[in-house]
C-alpha cells in the first residue's frame, strides 16, 4: 500500500474467482474527521465504510478533522476618523499637526462645513483661509482628520490532508 498526501494506492490482490484486481487510488480529502474503513469487494473495487458484506479489509485509520490555517496575503489600506477642534489664529492660514498616515477630511461642523476649494486650500496640514470665507480670528472650527493604516490582509487556508502522519492499520490479503 502507498499513501502520497490524501491518497492511498490499495494494491492487486486475486479476487475469490481467481482474477486479479486492479490497483486503485483512493483519494480521502471527503473523509476528514471520521473513521475509514477500506475494503475491495468481490468484483475487485474498493469501498469507503461499505454497507454490504466485501471481500477483504484493507486497512482503517482515524482521519484528522479539515483545519484551516491563516496566512497574511498583502495589506489593506483602513481609514478612520477622529475630530479636532482648532481655534482660528490671526493669519491668514491655520497649521494642523498631522501625523504619518493623517490628512486633511471635512473642515467646519456637519451642519456648516467649508468648502474646499473655495473658503480654504490646504496642503500638508496647512489650511490657508481665502478672503472672508473662513471663520473669523478666535472662533473655534470643526476639522476631520483622516488616518489611514495598512493592516495586513489576512485569509483563510485550508490544510491538504497528509495521510503520511496518519497511523493506518493494515490487514492481511485473503489467501
Amino acid at each position: 500500500m502507498q499513501v502520497s498526501g490524501s491518497n492511498i494506492t490499495i494494491p492487486a490482490i486475486k479476487l475469490p474467482d481467481g482474477t486479479m484486481s486492479k490497483s486503485q487510488a483512493v483519494d480521502l480529502i471527503t473523509h476528514q474527521g471520521i473513521v475509514v474503513r477500506i475494503y475491495v469487494d468481490a468484483t475487485g473495487k474498493t469501498q469507503i465504510n461499505p454497507k454490504r458484506e466485501c471481500y477483504w479489509q484493507v486497512c482503517e485509520l482515524s482521519l484528522p478533522p479539515e483545519h484551516s490555517e491563516q496566512v497574511q496575503q498583502g495589506v489593506v489600506a483602513q481609514s478612520s476618523s477622529s475630530e479636532r477642534m482648532i481655534t482660528r489664529g490671526s493669519s491668514a492660514s491655520d497649521t494642523i499637526t498631522l501625523a504619518s498616515g493623517e490628512s486633511v477630511g471635512r473642515v467646519g461642523f456637519s451642519w456648516h462645513p467649508y468648502a474646499h476649494p473655495d473658503d480654504y486650500s490646504e496642503v500638508k496640514g496647512i489650511l490657508k483661509w481665502i478672503a472672508n470665507h473662513g471663520p473669523k480670528s478666535g472662533d473655534t472650527y470643526n476639522i476631520e482628520i483622516i488616518t489611514t493604516i495598512n493592516e495586513p490582509n489576512m485569509i483563510s487556508q485550508i490544510v491538504p490532508l497528509d495521510l503520511t502522519t496518519t497511523k493506518i492499520t493494515t490487514f492481511p490479503a485473503p489467501v
